[in-house]
């Protein structure tokens, strides 16, 4: 299981029914019907070759008949006795359409934690009865990724707020400022190959975000 995977098991922690979008090998049911409270789990995939190989995961367990291998695309077969799902590794955009699916509110707490644009997943508290619990970055072979907690309640982000992380900010999370620095990093080598101010204008205004975050951590 990698480091990403291993994050996310104490966030399941208090909750029963896991249901977990694109489980791939079934890895995460396995290891969150050993270490954390949940009893049940639905592993969900769109493709018959990891839910194949999960299958054969599961059997090498005492789980058998308390994870479910189900071959569907993101919320469509979620169940009514779900109380935590776990959507991770998919892009922001892709995660904010399937989160844009879920009408139902049984859902306690929803685990995301994209690969790319986690503005898009922190927007989704303005667009639904969602609000952001928590949240933490991890490093993982060079490359940082958000986890981020959703759960039920209403809450407004400001067009800052969605781009950075006001929790970690306030935090003056050790992990997350390498990830800003990053990315200012990544910004200002894309800036410089781009010919127009026209062109540069949203990398401009993201930059300036990036500036004003990190200022935070000179402050004291």
């Amino acid at each position: 299981m990698d480091k990403r995977l291993k994050a996310i098991l104490p966030f399941l922690d208090g909750f029963t029914t896991l249901y977990d979008v694109g489980s791939d090998h079934a890895l995460l049911p396995i290891a969150a019907l050993k270490e954390t409270t949940i009893t049940k789990a639905y592993a969900i995939d769109n493709k018959k070759g990891p839910l194949n190989q999960a299958q054969k995961n599961i059997e090498k367990t005492p789980f058998s008949n308390r994870i479910e291998v189900i071959l569907s695309d993101g919320l469509d077969a979620l169940k009514s006795d779900v109380d935590v799902v776990v959507i991770a590794g998919l892009g922001g955009g892709t995660i904010k359409t399937i989160m844009q699916a879920y009408q139902a509110h049984y859902v306690k707490r929803f685990i995301l934690s994209p690969n790319t644009n986690a503005h898009h997943v922190r927007a989704l508290v303005n667009e639904k009865n969602l609000k952001i619990t928590q949240e933490c970055y991890l490093e993982q072979k060079g490359v940082f990724y958000p986890i981020i907690i959703l759960e039920p309640g209403e809450a407004t982000l400001s067009s800052d707020a969605l781009y950075l992380s006001t929790f970690l900010i306030e935090q003056k999370d050790e992990t997350y400022h390498k990830a800003l620095l990053k990315e200012k990093e990544h910004l200002e080598a894309t800036l410089a190959k781009i010919p127009t101010k026209d062109q540069q204008s949203d990398l401009c205004k993201q930059k300036q975000r990036l500036r004003r975050a990190l200022h935070a951590w000179s402050e004291d």
